[in-house]
């Protein structure tokens, strides 16, 4: 049979190590890599990145800025040109739009202009929303880097003689596949969409969350255009992997008709193993939270467990540290001590594992999320013990006590890490959640079942 050739349009750089997003990405390329001949239009080159030379090599053709320094938003710099973009800014893909929106304090003068401008754009912003003229706002920063390499895609669509699918990995891909769907010369037989979170899920839980009036508008607005997308991404796609049950039920409460398959996150079992024994317990032990702390909710993670959690745990060991590691941590760090929030942090670890075998508890107090949590696997293939919140430990079907601990009131969990911290405590729970993780969350498996309900869609 011949193979399929398939046009894998993803936001992220397919990377591992790297972030949740990148490693799904990497592994998921992967997959289609195996099933057939891939294309692949990365668009992280709009957030100064580039794709895996590891994925880039197992790909037929890779459609990517050379250089990963692509499509940033220019940015407003006078007062006129600002105004202007009151008058149909659709018409440029939005960008100018969105620069103004974020850099219009350095383009319009303080005071009532100023204050016109910014109602101006906040009414604008409303109206088209509500028309659905506008895609979610975190798609825009990846538009000017899409608008650069369309053609390449049709040309490459050329040399191929078509594509049999279009593989969206995340659902913030779908607005670039969808203008691709339009303009291909040949409809693809199959349309697959992995999608990470059901980000309407998550961007309400986030919005129930913000106090101010006009901000917590502003997010219900962005729920509501996420609903508009992924609706439209679910009912368009021939498949769509989730990471959970519960996704799965979400995803069918969006389009009932669609047609949903679970593919749960995974841990590459062979790159994160201990090479060294777990550390003593000392008088300095060393709770760890890891993440992409860009994305608010690990902020905000951060901030709960150093403000609420951590002050219960020095009452009993004063020494206790807390660290941050992961993309741009020193940002976090900064933002809580400014708090008056004392806590350490490592920024873009090349390696994750040493740092994994410093800790002692590795701690997800997440308030706010959707999906898997990644970080939770890694934690537990490196024999690091995990305390969570429930939303923290949320679609892994992970068992209380037994995998991990789960505590959601900051008195419980911080009992819960000092229960971790006393000698031979944790062993037993390490143990299990290792071998746990080995039989059911390993990449390679994941991969041959993604792979496999995509091949049964392409036969169809």
């Amino acid at each position: 049979m011949k193979r399929p050739r398939i046009l894998l349009v993803t936001i992220h750089g397919c990377r591992m190590p790297g972030g949740g997003g990148d490693v799904r990405a990497h592994f998921f390329a992967r997959a289609a890599a195996g099933l057939g001949s891939v294309t692949l239009l990365s668009l992280c080159g709009g957030l100064g990145q580039q794709p895996d030379y590891a994925i880039s090599g197992l790909c037929e053709a890779v459609i990517a800025s050379p250089d990963g320094s692509g499509g940033q938003v220019t940015q407003s710099k006078s007062s006129g040109s600002g105004l202007k973009l009151l008058l149909a800014p659709w018409r440029d893909r939005w960008r100018p739009f969105v620069a103004a929106c974020v850099q219009h304090g350095l383009a319009v003068p303080a005071g009532l202009r100023r204050a016109v401008f910014t109602a101006l754009l906040r009414w604008e912003h409303q109206c088209c929303c509500l028309l659905g003229l506008l895609p979610p706002l975190k798609c825009l920063a990846w538009w000017q880097e899409y608008d650069r390499l369309r053609e390449q895609v049709l040309l490459a669509e050329a040399q191929a003689g078509g594509f049999d699918a279009v593989w969206v990995e995340d659902v913030f891909s779908w607005p670039f596949a969808a203008d691709l769907l339009k303009t291909l010369k040949r409809p693809p037989v199959a349309v697959i969409c992995n999608t990470y979170n059901i980000e309407t899920v998550l961007a309400l839980r986030q919005a129930g969350t913000i106090a101010g009036n006009a901000e917590r508008r502003l997010a219900f607005r962005n729920a509501s255009q996420l609903r508009r997308m992924e609706r439209q991404a679910y009912a368009e796609s021939s498949l769509t992997i989730v990471c959970s049950e519960q996704d799965r039920a979400e995803g069918t409460k969006l389009v009932p008709a669609g047609r949903f398959t679970v593919v749960e996150n995974g841990v590459d079992l062979q790159y994160f193993q201990r090479g060294c024994s777990r550390p003593a317990v000392t008088e300095s032990p060393v709770l760890l939270l890891t993440g992409t702390f860009t994305y608010g909710p690990n902020t905000e993670a951060a901030r709960f467990f150093a403000a609420e959690i951590l002050p219960m745990i020095r009452r009993q060991i004063p020494q206790v540290r807390f660290l941050l590691a992961g993309r741009s941590a020193q940002l976090a760090q900064q933002h809580l001590r400014s708090l008056g929030l004392h806590v350490e942090a490592v920024s873009d670890p090349a390696d994750m594992r040493p740092i994994f075998e410093s800790a002692a508890v590795f701690v997800v107090p997440l308030l706010v999320g959707g999906g898997t949590r990644l970080k939770i696997l890694e934690a537990m293939a490196m024999q690091v013990p995990v305390v969570s919140t429930t939303i923290g430990a949320e679609g892994l079907n992970a068992v209380n006590g037994v995998h991990l601990q789960i505590a959601d009131r900051p008195h419980d969990f911080a009992e819960s890490c000092l229960r971790l911290l006393t000698a031979g405590a944790a062993e037993q729970q390490v143990e299990t959640a290792r071998q746990w993780v080995r039989s059911r969350y390993g990449w390679t498996e994941l991969c041959r079942k993604a792979a496999s309900a995509v091949e049964v869609v392409l036969d169809q």
